[in-house]
C-alpha cells in the first residue's frame, strides 16, 4: 500500500494533467483537418485546426457540421444565414434580408476567383436551422445544394490553427 500511496504523491500531479487534458478533448475542444478546396483561401486542405464544443453559432463562424448527405462525415463552412433570414443569390452576390453581404473575410484572391456562386430565389431560414456556405464558392458542396442544417448538426466553432505552423493561430470569422 506505501508504494500506491508514493507512486500518486510522486506522480499525482502529471496524472491530474492527464486526465484534465483527456476531459478537456472529450468535452471541450474538438481535432479536425481540413479535406478539399471548399475553405481556399481562408483555410487549406491539410489544415489541423481545433474547434470547441462549446459555443453560441453567429454569423461568420467557421464550423464543423455533420454531412447532411453521407453518414458519418464531416464539413467545414462559414455560417451565412441565421434563423429567420431571407437569404438569396444574384449574380454572384449573397443577398441577407434584400441588403448585399458585405464578405470582408473574403481574401482578393478569393473574390477574383468566386465568379460562380449559384443564383438562388430567396429562402426564409427556418427557426434553429443555419445557411452555410464554403468560402471557395466554386468548389464547395453546401447550403446551395442541401439547404439550411439544423443546429444540432454543428458539432463545433473553429477557434485555432496549429498546422501547418507558418500559419499557427486564431481562426476567427475574419480570417
Amino acid at each position: 500500500m506505501n508504494s500506491i500511496k508514493r507512486f500518486f504523491k510522486e506522480n499525482g500531479l502529471f496524472l491530474l494533467l492527464i486526465v484534465g487534458m483527456v476531459l478537456l478533448r472529450l468535452f471541450v475542444f474538438t481535432p479536425f483537418e481540413v479535406d478539399g478546396p471548399s475553405m481556399n483561401y481562408t483555410l487549406a486542405h491539410g489544415d489541423q485546426l481545433f474547434g470547441a464544443n462549446i459555443f453560441k453559432v453567429d454569423r461568420f463562424d467557421i464550423v464543423i457540421l455533420d454531412s447532411p448527405t453521407e453518414e458519418g462525415k464531416q464539413y467545414i463552412k462559414r455560417v451565412i444565414g441565421l434563423p429567420g433570414d431571407t437569404i438569396s443569390s444574384q449574380d454572384d452576390v449573397i443577398y441577407i434580408n434584400d441588403e448585399p453581404l458585405s464578405e470582408t473575410y473574403l481574401s482578393e484572391e478569393t473574390l477574383q476567383n468566386n465568379t460562380n456562386t449559384i443564383d438562388f430565389a430567396p429562402l426564409t431560414i427556418p427557426e434553429g436551422e443555419y445557411f452555410v456556405m464554403g468560402d471557395n464558392r466554386n468548389h464547395s458542396f453546401d447550403s446551395t445544394e442541401f439547404g439550411p442544417i439544423p443546429e444540432e448538426s454543428i458539432n463545433a466553432e473553429i477557434l485555432f490553427r496549429f498546422w501547418p505552423l507558418d500559419t499557427f493561430g486564431t481562426v476567427d470569422e475574419t480570417d
